[in-house]
């Protein structure tokens, strides 16, 4: 226990002791006299003691270095010297606290800055104690312990060290914990829990009501009328349910201003017009969309987005919205300093599909990519034809080279290597090389590099097995290439029947109207013709500007994927091949399966993928997807022929049949 302190020309006090007893002791005074200080004092030596005993250090030096320093934590002086007392003769406070009848004793003049000179030292053991400042700390504290690691701040170490007391596990949880009958007292009078989660108390109704009521003003008020019929046990009186219900409603006004220089920031990022900008949150949707109103800020912003929770679908939709991709050269950055190599090596030609890179330029159809029609692509152009652009914002260096001249990792630094690559056989020449060098670790590229790598990876392969499949196709086209636009002219000059969907069929709850559902069965009735069906749009080229047509691109691939679905739910559709053209109308298609989930099966040509899918029904259908930049004007002609063909025994063959529905 503490026996006592004795403080002589320190702050307020010439020369008084202080002995305490066991049990509880009472400091009674006027303001001012020194209460606070007897017991920050007090705090700030047990501190010392503490920090001292868990640098594992015998030196007296730094014991009265850390003296000094939790002194000026807890009274937050200047310098030490200025906690002397001013006006003495001697110029020099001197600090005795006795502890289990073993004494520390300290002194320092008005002069001292940030040492202390320790007299007398008889090692008591740590201690642990709390120092409960005066200032209510429990709705501070969410988020001090940050704050006060990285800013200085107004308040002296007794907040600080209440906070990491504050932030420990749910005290109750703890079987020695004092005040755990206080805790289960209160829990069985008042009939609710009290809860720490992400830094703050709770009482358990508003979290146990999320379930069915949500989050926001009104399912605070809400529980906030619940607890107050528990604590009074169902006796609380009408005008108290009225003020609570008042300063309910009293939240949905609070003046919502934003912090110094929030809207400024916004208004420079808009002005840039190279981000799009979004609110994500999570809440009810009148009270969230009430506050952005009245913040003024609802005109910075591209999307608006307002959960009732947080989930990974909402993410993955969110995403969709502002068509979030992934970055190549931060990618491969990331790959570099998580994988701890030296070099990385990127190879992305595919000459089966006349994408050559030469001299660190990717070629499409024998010219740079930004003068083909990627170069004039409606929503992503692309501006350089050189490979290296995509990873100007890289620390490691970047490094273009022949398939047969790869230069070896770097003793020092890290390094991005573009490999050209004109036909396959370049691919095999760049893989034998990294396997000779040990650079077989951070790879990237299209599907011809990726074709050879296996046996240098220790990988065991052999020849795909394609289903025979003798059906024609249900094309659903999203993608505005022209690539794409002519394979689908082709495919109507050849016997096919295209449908070019409006503005109006692209809308949202289009498909759930009396019109959408006719025209659902139109298709139905078109498709026992047996000839394949190319449905496809041009809806953006009625958008006026760019905002609004990459708005309207997410619409089209949510309401196309929506259509496949429903048309693979009716009969007709059993005797189909589905195809998807486009990464994001395939991405809308995903969204309407019951699971994320896709197992390839080999492609049907090349740049042409099939794979299985899990359906609402739970049977799986066959599927084919290609993007809207490949293939010859023939491809849907071919991805048939060699389906009709197919490579697998009689019984593979049925089981495909009965997976694809046909």
């Amino acid at each position: 226990m503490i026996n006592s302190i004795l403080l002589t020309n320190f702050t307020g006090f010439a020369n008084n002791r202080f002995d305490f007893t066991e049990g509880v002791n009472v400091l009674i005074g006027k303001n001012g006299t020194g209460k606070t200080h007897v017991l920050k004092c007090l705090a700030a030596t047990l501190q010392a003691r503490h920090d001292f005993l868990g640098k594992n250090s015998a030196s007296k030096e730094q014991f009265e270095y850390i003296l000094a320093e939790d002194m000026i934590y807890y009274f937050k002086p200047d310098i030490i010297g200025n906690l002397v007392s001013k006006g003495l003769p001697s110029g020099r406070a001197n600090i005795a606290v006795t502890i289990d009848s073993k004494v520390l004793q300290y002194s320092f003049s008005s002069a001292a800055k940030t040492t202390v000179k320790l007299e007398t030292d008889e090692k008591w053991n740590d201690r642990h104690f709390i120092y409960i400042p005066p200032r209510e700390m429990f709705s501070l504290f969410e988020g001090f312990i940050g704050l006060s690691s990285k800013r200085e701040i107004s308040f002296d170490q007794t907040y600080i060290n209440l906070a990491h007391a504050l932030a420990l596990p749910v005290l109750r949880e703890s079987e020695d914990n004092p005040l755990r009958p206080a805790v289960e007292l209160l829990e069985r009078e008042l009939q609710f829990k009290v809860l720490q989660m992400n830094g703050r108390f709770y009482i358990q109704t508003e979290s146990g009501n999320m379930a069915d009521l949500g989050y926001g003003c009104k399912a605070f008020t809400i529980s906030l009328v619940e607890n107050a019929v528990k604590v009074s046990h169902g006796k609380v009186e009408a005008n108290v349910i009225a003020q609570i219900v008042d300063l309910g409603k009293s939240l949905l006004h609070l003046d919502a201003k934003p912090l110094e220089g929030v809207e400024k920031t916004l208004a420079c990022f808009r002005e840039m017009k190279k981000y799009k900008l979004a609110v994500f949150t999570k809440g009810e949707l009148m009270d969230q969309e009430n506050k952005l109103w009245r913040s003024g800020l609802q005109r910075y912003f591209d999307v608006v987005t307002i959960v009732s929770d947080k989930t990974p679908k909402a993410y993955h939709r969110l995403c969709r919205e502002l068509d979030v991709r992934g970055n190549i050269g931060a990618m491969f950055q990331a790959a570099l300093d998580a994988g701890g190599a030296a070099a990385a090596y990127y190879a992305p030609a595919l000459p089966q599909m006349n994408r050559l890179t030469r001299g660190g330029i990717q070629y499409i159809d024998g010219v740079p990519i930004d003068k083909s029609v990627f170069g004039q692509d409606p929503f992503e152009p692309v501006h350089s034809p050189y490979v290296k652009d995509l990873f100007r914002n890289c620390r490691a260096a970047i490094i273009s080279c022949g398939p047969r001249a790869l230069p070896p990792p770097p003793q020092h630094g890290q390094q991005i290597v573009i490999c050209d690559a004109e036909k396959d056989t370049d691919f095999r020449c760049i893989a034998m090389e990294l396997q000779r060098t040990n650079g077989l670790k951070i790879l990237g590229g299209c599907a011809g590099f990726a074709a050879v790598l296996p046996p240098f990876l220790g990988l065991e392969g052999g020849p795909i097995s394609l289903p025979c499949i003798n059906a024609p196709l249900l094309v659903l086209c999203g993608s505005l290439n022209p690539i794409t636009k002519r394979q689908l002219e082709y495919g109507a000059a050849h016997g096919g029947v295209r449908i070019s969907l409006q503005s109006e069929q692209l809308a949202a709850g289009y498909f759930e109207s009396r019109a959408g559902q006719d025209f659902l069965t139109q298709i139905e009735q078109r498709m026992q013709g047996g000839c394949d069906m190319l449905i496809d749009t041009d809806g953006t080229d009625t958008a006026e500007d760019a905002d609004t047509a990459e708005q309207l691109r997410g619409q089209i691939a949510e309401q196309l994927g929506l259509l496949m679905a429903l048309l693979l739910e009716r009969p007709a559709a059993d005797h189909y091949l589905p195809m998807i053209i486009g990464g994001d109308t395939l991405m809308g298609f995903m969204q309407q399966l019951p699971e994320a989930e896709i197992s390839p099966l080999g492609e049907a040509a090349p740049g042409a993928v099939l794979f299985t899918a899990p359906m609402a029904t739970h049977v799986s259908r066959i599927i084919v997807s290609k993007s809207g930049g490949f293939g010859d004007e023939d491809l849907l002609s071919r991805i048939r022929q060699n389906l009709q063909k197919g490579t697998e025994d009689d019984e593979a063959v049925s089981t495909c049949h009965a997976a694809a529905g046909i």
